[in-house]
């Protein structure tokens, strides 16, 4: 006949896992401390690159509205204009949780300026296709003096 002890035993050897045995904290193991320079540093990264998430969704958008001039494409033009010039604005804010004495973000923020450029050149590209930017010598012709007519014989 099982007692009560020897039941327990045997309950918990059929647990699968079980060892029995208390488990001990471990006393001189050393916490090891995050570097959370590094981690600002890798979150700095991410949000210098933030802006190159939007560039293949936005390219599409305008790409699919055509070269015409309608609403819906002056719409997505301003849009990649406006929100990188407010990104650039808001730079100081972009970075403030990340800023720290032991590192710099200067490349962060270099990069992420040009990020925005790049956007804003898409969308001066959209607008280049479009005939909207003064490229063409004829887009120039209302302030373009004529030359005196000189008659020969």
């Amino acid at each position: 006949m099982l007692t009560s002890k020897t039941r327990n035993t045997a309950v918990t050897d059929s647990i699968i896992g079980f060892t029995g045995k208390e488990v001990t904290s471990v006393q001189n193991s050393k916490a090891t401390v995050p570097n959370t320079s590094a981690i600002q540093v890798a979150r700095a990264w991410d949000a210098a690159l933030a802006p190159t998430k939007s560039i293949p969704m936005n390219a599409m958008m305008l790409y699919m509205s055509g070269n015409s001039v309608q609403i819906f494409s002056m719409m997505g033009v301003y849009m990649m204009v406006a929100n990188p010039i407010r990104g650039i604005a808001n730079i100081e804010s972009t970075f403030a949780p990340f800023r720290s004495t032991k590192h710099s973000l200067a490349p962060q923020m270099i990069l992420f300026v040009l990020c925005q450029l790049f956007c804003i050149g898409i969308a001066l590209y959209k607008c280049w296709s479009m005939g909207l930017l003064p490229t063409e010598p004829s887009d120039w012709l209302a302030w373009h003096k004529a030359a005196p007519v000189r008659m020969t014989c």
